[in-house]
C-alpha cells in the first residue's frame, strides 16, 4: 500500500510511496521546524494501513487508487494527480490536455528512426544468376560482403551460401549484391527523411496523426475480415 503525507489537504509533502516510518518522521520533523508547527507524533515502524491524523493540519492517507484516463501518449499529456480525500483514503486522478506539438514531433521522429533501423536491417530479395535469393545486408552482416569483395582478385570466385541455395559468385556479382544492398539501405534513409520532413512541416496535432500509420503500419489480424 502507498501513502500520502499532506498538509491542509492541499500540499502533498510525500508520496505516493510505500510505508517508510523513518522517512515520514524526518519529513514531519522538518515541516514542524520550518513552519513552526506544534507536531508531537512518532510513526510506528509497523505499517499503519489506515488514516493517521498527525496534527490539525497534517495528515497521512493511504492511497486507495490512482485513476489514469485513456489517452494517447503521443498527442496527450497527463496533468496531476489531483487528490480527493474521502472516507480516510486518498484517490488520485489525472486530467488529459493536448501535448505540446514539438514534444509530439520529437516522439514521432524517434519512432521513425526506430522503424528505419528495423527496415534497414530487414533482409531483402534480389535475383542473382536467375535465382531469387535473400540478402542479409544488416549492419552486422554487410561488412562480410564488403570484406570478401575487397579480398578478391578480379578473376576470383567465391562460394556463397544464401537461404535458398549455394551460388559460386564472381567478384562482379558480389559487387552487384553490395551495390543493391547499399541502394536498399539508402532507400530506408530516404523513407525516414521524407517522413521527418512531413513531421517538421506539420502545423497541428491532427496533421501529425495522419502520419502515424506511415511510421507504424496498423497490425492486421488475418482472422478478421
Amino acid at each position: 500500500m502507498q501513502y500520502l503525507l499532506v498538509e491542509n489537504r492541499q500540499i502533498v509533502h510525500l508520496g505516493p510511496m510505500n510505508w517508510n516510518a523513518r522517512r515520514f518522521q524526518s519529513e514531519i520533523n522538518d515541516l514542524a521546524e520550518q513552519e513552526d508547527l506544534e507536531i508531537n507524533f512518532t510513526f510506528s515502524p509497523t505499517e499503519s494501513q489506515s488514516y493517521i491524523k498527525i496534527s490539525d493540519t497534517v495528515e497521512m492517507f493511504p492511497v486507495d487508487a490512482i485513476n489514469v484516463p485513456n489517452h494517447d501518449p503521443l498527442f496527450d499529456q497527463l496533468v496531476g494527480p489531483f487528490w480527493n480525500y474521502d472516507g480516510g483514503t486518498a484517490t488520485g486522478s489525472y486530467n488529459v490536455i493536448p501535448a505540446d506539438i514539438n514534444a509530439s514531433k520529437g516522439a514521432l521522429i524517434q519512432m521513425t528512426a526506430g522503424q528505419r533501423w528495423i527496415k534497414e536491417n530487414k533482409p531483402f530479395q534480389m535475383s542473382v544468376q536467375s535465382t531469387q535469393v535473400t540478402i542479409d545486408f544488416s549492419r552486422t552482416n554487410r561488412n562480410v560482403y564488403v570484406s570478401q569483395y575487397a579480398a578478391m582478385a578480379d578473376t576470383d570466385n567465391v562460394s556463397w551460401k544464401f537461404p535458398e541455395a549455394w551460388l559460386i559468385l564472381t567478384k562482379t556479382e558480389l559487387g552487384g549484391i553490395i551495390t543493391s544492398g547499399n541502394a536498399y539501405v539508402q532507400t530506408q534513409y530516404n523513407w525516414e527523411k521524407g517522413l521527418v520532413d512531413q513531421i517538421n512541416a506539420a502545423n497541428t496535432s491532427d496533421d501529425l496523426k495522419t502520419l502515424v500509420s506511415q511510421i507504424v503500419p496498423p497490425v492486421v489480424n488475418p482472422g478478421v475480415i
